[in-house]
């Protein structure tokens, strides 16, 4: 990997930070995109003495305009931008009747409406070149949806759906896409959380670490594959969820009452909610 220039979303923390810091140590210039240009600078800082480098661009993936910039910063400083990462995201569960207008704006404004900015930004210098890598960090929860987390499952499910789409259209041209779909991540996305499903999936089936998630995209980067997906205790549920659909709603509403019965459990003075 060494001198492929690597543009990465969401680099500031979570599997964008680690990924980053894989890419360096790879070799690689990753040119590491977020908000927080302070968190920026340190996981650059993190970088020092490997065999690539993070340098920090910050930047609001909302923001079309910002996307343009960036790209053009990029050609001019460092030349071609070989991968783009699109791994910023946002986590808000709720039910959506009670969800906050605002957030779910969100929602779909960084998951999902993010990714056609920033891929339209760079897609043209690709096409131009006529090779390019264009990787999407989803969600297995965009794959298997489950309830008090809709509106966030589909944001990852439209995510797959742009892949899948946006595959069709720049393959003929040496273009790959990727689409990742990490489980359960253990990151700051989801450490406010732990009092809702994510909480209860992870005690029940456990929790990746964003290293892992990390390892599999300097593995797409190396590879292009069509599809990355760490399934692990889900697997068996996927294919239920293809044969019988009414069975996996019927399982996931057993669970939500052994849940429900856990956290009263735990609220009890004396018990543990084991």
């Amino acid at each position: 990997m060494k001198d492929l220039v690597v543009v990465l979303t969401g680099a500031s923390s979570g599997i964008g930070r680690a990924a980053a810091l894989a890419l360096a140590a790879e070799g690689a210039t990753v040119i590491g995109v977020a908000r927080r240009a302070g968190l920026l600078e340190e996981v650059a800082g993190e970088a020092a003495g490997v065999p690539g480098r993070i340098v920090p661009m910050a930047a609001d993936v909302t923001e079309a305009e910002q996307a343009l910039q960036v790209a053009a910063a990029v050609e001019a400083r460092f030349g071609p931008a070989e991968v783009l990462i699109y791994s910023a995201g946002v986590y808000h569960p709720g039910p959506v009747a009670e969800a906050a207008m605002e957030r779910l704006g969100e929602l779909v404004s960084v998951n999902l409406a993010g990714a056609y900015f920033w891929s339209r930004a760079f897609l043209p210098g690709m096409i131009r070149r006529g090779r390019g890598h264009l990787i999407f960090v989803s969600s297995l929860a965009g794959k298997f949806p489950l309830g008090t987390i809709a509106p966030y499952c589909g944001t990852k499910s439209g995510l797959i759906a742009f892949a899948n789409g946006l595959r069709m259209e720049v393959r003929p041209l040496g273009i790959a896409v990727t689409t990742v779909c990490p489980r359960v991540v253990e990151t700051p996305l989801v450490a406010g959380h732990r009092d809702d499903l994510v909480a209860h999936l992870t005690r029940d089936f456990g929790v990746s670490r964003p290293e892992a998630t990390a390892r599999q995209l300097v593995w797409a980067v190396r590879h292009r594959p069509r599809e990355v997906v760490d399934a692990g205790w889900a697997k068996p549920a996927m294919a239920l969820a293809s044969a019988w659909p009414g069975l996996v709603d019927w399982f996931y509403a057993y669970k939500r009452s052994a849940w429900a019965r856990r956290s009263a459990s735990r609220s009890r003075p004396g018990e543990d909610g084991a």
